[in-house]
């Protein structure tokens, strides 16, 4: 369903035809999950040495440890940016049917595109450690 949503937006997109597709911002889920090809365009253009890459588990599970790493990649001093109070927490509630055949065909789409990542990145992102 993805695929013939997204027809022609990739292509216009990266000829630069077109700066903003809203059918690729709307319906680009698995796309924009696929980091490695993103991150392939980012290293083509800059060192890998100026990228720095956070993972979103990281940051919210350790915000002052991150943004220490972070401030510290960008050679600035570390600033005290106070607390960082979780603010949308939930409680996991046990998927029922639907959900776990989704969660399975999801981890099966992604799982060689997060070995690819983690081939490029040259460490694990632990995410298939939840499949």
């Amino acid at each position: 369903m993805e695929e013939s949503r997204l027809a022609g937006t990739e292509e216009r997109l990266s000829s630069g035809t077109s700066v903003y597709e809203e059918a690729h911002n709307r319906f680009s889920y698995t796309t924009r999950g696929d980091y490695a090809p993103q991150l392939e365009r980012w290293f083509s253009l800059f060192d890998r040495t100026q990228i720095h890459v956070i993972r979103s588990e990281d940051l919210f599970n350790s915000p002052e440890e991150v943004l220490a790493g972070l401030f510290e990649f960008l050679g600035l001093p570390m600033v005290d940016l106070g607390d960082f109070p979780v603010l949308n927490s939930t409680i996991a509630k046990t998927p029922d049917e639907e959900e776990l055949r989704l969660r399975e065909r999801l981890a099966e789409h992604f799982a060689p595109k997060v070995e690819k990542l983690e081939e490029l990145l040259g460490y694990s992102m632990g995410w298939s450690d939840d499949w």
